[in-house]
């Protein structure tokens, strides 16, 4: 990002809040183009893909819901609380929009939101798993798994699937059919998660990935 610029824009909007007067008038906010300028410079947005693009465009078609929105940037702007100004109608992206960061989605601040993954792609959902989650779950069905742990929950089972092709490549979880791939499977998986054994820094990984 542009880390500096950043933290000019957090200096100038908190002088703003210290004399009463808005953050839009202080930082030159004309309309909500410089807003959302002004917005996508903040480091907690840098992951929001096209993220000024988005934004500019979904402001454009409703003048009612713009309105709101720049209202509510003009008293509350600070960089340090970008998530929550993006995290919006109708900036931020509903429930089964696509997605490629949970930033986006709409309520994810207040945690009831997430970018979640299927075989379709990443889109907006209610809940999802960590690494973490998922490997407790011992191959059982639950939420979708979140985008920003899917590929520590790739690089664990590429190599789980890797380590022990000769007892667990037929199994579901390494793209075949067998759904109960048997003991040797099982413990191939043990001895790949131990201290010395070959997956143990994706295991790791994986282990230390929990929701917030």
């Amino acid at each position: 990002m542009r880390p500096a610029r950043a933290a000019a824009l957090a200096l100038v909007c908190a002088a703003a809040a210290t004399t009463a007067a808005s953050c839009a008038s202080v930082i030159g906010i004309q309309d909500y183009e410089d807003a959302v300028d002004a917005l996508c410079k903040c480091p907690a947005l840098l992951e929001v893909d096209d993220c000024k693009k988005v934004a500019t465009e979904r402001l454009a078609k409703d003048a009612k819901k713009r309105a709101s929105w720049i209202k509510g940037f003009s008293e509350d702007c600070l960089c340090d609380k970008a998530d929550e100004c993006f995290d919006r109608s109708p900036t931020c992206t509903p429930n089964n929009g696509k997605c490629t960061s949970t930033t986006e989605c709409c309520g994810n601040t207040e945690g009831k939101a997430a970018c979640c993954t299927n075989l379709t792609g990443p889109y907006c959902c209610g809940a999802c798993d960590r690494c973490k989650q998922v490997l407790d779950r011992h191959g059982a069905l639950g939420p979708p798994s979140c985008i920003e742990s899917q590929e520590l929950i790739d690089n664990f089972i590429g190599c789980i699937c890797q380590t022990c092709v000769d007892t667990c490549g037929a199994s579901v979880l390494c793209g075949g059919s067998v759904e109960d791939p048997g003991p040797l499977c099982g413990a191939c998986f043990e001895n790949s998660v131990k201290m010395d054994g070959n997956c143990i820094d994706e295991a790791s990984a994986c282990v230390i990935d929990v929701p917030d």
